[in-house]
């Protein structure tokens, strides 16, 4: 991606036709271009005698102000022949979102919902999941983006999108002053199809937050993205996760994450990260003073590759949340890892996902003599001989860490037993019923002040 192609922009005005569906002036040419499409395909649906819609004639639907598109929408759907969806009229009306999912919705059902959102005002989310959308089922959604000014989260995924399509949502996107959150997860884009979403972060500064998770992009995609991070400074949140980047790919993710100064939240996991990855993410975290968020997670990571990460946790000062679970490490490994957090001085990270990471009973003392109870830190693991063993944040009125393998040899020795069960419905029972069932100050766990 030397060098990203940009399409110049149209912004000539016209005045729009009259066409008896919306009310909305002063539209663009694509907003023009929409009634157009209605009337066209209206004229190529036969006449149908027994046309007929999912719901009774409803008066006092009908009757609503057409401010909220209602109207417009039935009108629509009768014009080109499609069933309207009550749950679309009810959206509407009553909802900030439109949400139709995985109902098979064609390019002429998705126009009957966009042209009322040319209309409506006051949703603010679309969402059109697990539909197969077409080519021309995006176009007019790109063209709507282009009149509509309340819409801030859309969400696409599992759809199946076209390259064409997703080109047009992209280039229409990457001029957008409204939309905040885009979802894109599930809809096997390849590496030619991230090309269209870098160019859209370079010249977007809207969006806070991307899904392009579960598609098909790898170390080719990856620096596409990469460089769109390079220079975006809008974006806090990305998820990137169950793709097909590996350790060059993240290498090149982690560079440009390391001189990005606003990306708050980073999901990479279910990807190769592997040693080098984990070994550019370390230097990522070492010099990164804004992210506060990371995952992962299922991503091939050993202990050789993840005692790299030992020296960054101790330095960093500014995550809040890594999530390293369902990757093979052993008892040396996480001991290092809490002792890292131990010598953090900022205190900074306050929960680390280790779960489904397996240790031996033995070792287990070990892991809580690592954890320092005055970092407020919540953290996840599995034991073999427990089937839970957490570091429960006490709910009880004081902030300090209660082990259920501490606590469970502290009721051996009064003569009581509980399952992890009960231990974990206790942790959550109100202070009073706490109290009653323990004495906080005999065990080891110093507590902190309320």
């Amino acid at each position: 991606m030397d060098q990203l192609k940009r399409r110049p922009s149209n912004n000539v005005r016209v005045k729009r036709k009259t066409s008896g569906i919306a009310n909305n002036s002063s539209l663009t040419t694509r907003g023009q271009k929409l009634l157009d499409e209605i009337s066209q395909e209206s004229r190529s649906q036969s006449e149908d005698e027994d046309y007929d819609t999912d719901f009774e004639s409803d008066d006092s639907v009908k009757a609503t102000f057409d401010n909220t598109g209602v109207d417009t929408y039935l009108k629509t759907c009768k014009k080109l022949r499609q069933l309207p969806v009550r749950h679309v009229c009810e959206s509407l009306v009553n909802n900030k979102a439109v949400e139709v999912r995985n109902r098979g919705l064609n390019a002429l059902s998705v126009l009957s919902i966009i042209n009322a959102l040319l209309v409506n005002v006051n949703i603010t989310t679309l969402c059109l999941d697990g539909n197969a959308l077409t080519s021309k089922a995006l176009k007019y959604i790109s063209w709507m983006l282009t009149e509509n000014i309340s819409i801030t989260t859309l969400s696409l995924n599992e759809s199946n999108f076209t390259s064409d399509g997703i080109e047009e949502l992209c280039n229409t996107i990457r001029k957008s002053t409204t939309l905040v959150k885009l979802s894109l997860s599930g809809n096997g884009l390849q590496d030619e199809n991230i090309v269209h979403v870098a160019n859209m972060l370079i010249h977007n500064s809207m969006l806070q937050d991307l899904n392009i998770s579960y598609n098909s992009i790898t170390d080719e995609g990856a620096v596409y993205i990469a460089e769109a991070l390079a220079v975006n400074d809008y974006l806090r949140i990305l998820d990137i996760s169950w793709n097909k980047i590996r350790p060059a790919g993240t290498a090149q993710i982690a560079k440009a994450v390391q001189e990005n100064v606003m990306l708050k939240n980073l999901n990479i996991s279910m990807n190769g990260i592997s040693d080098q990855g984990c070994l550019s993410l370390s230097h990522m975290l070492q010099k990164n003073y804004s992210l506060t968020h990371l995952n992962i997670s299922n991503s091939r990571i050993t202990d050789k590759d993840a005692i790299v990460l030992v020296s960054a946790l101790q330095k960093n000062e500014s995550l809040r949340s890594l999530n390293i679970s369902h990757n093979t490490l052993n008892t040396p490994t996480v001991v290092g890892l809490l002792q890292a957090v131990k010598l953090n001085e900022s205190k900074s990270l306050l929960m680390l996902d280790m779960s489904i990471i397996f240790v031996l009973a033995d070792e287990e003392m070990q892991l809580i003599s690592n954890c320092d109870p005055r970092s407020h830190l919540t953290w996840y693991m599995t034991e073999k001989n427990l089937s839970v063993n957490k570091l429960i944040e006490n709910n009880a009125g004081s902030n300090h860490l209660l082990s259920l393998c501490q606590l469970k040899q502290f009721l051996k020795k009064i003569g009581l037993a509980y399952s992890d069960v009960q231990l974990t419905q206790l942790f959550t029972s109100p202070a009073g019923e706490l109290q009653d069932h323990f004495n906080l100050q005999s065990l080891s766990i110093p507590a902190a002040s309320s």
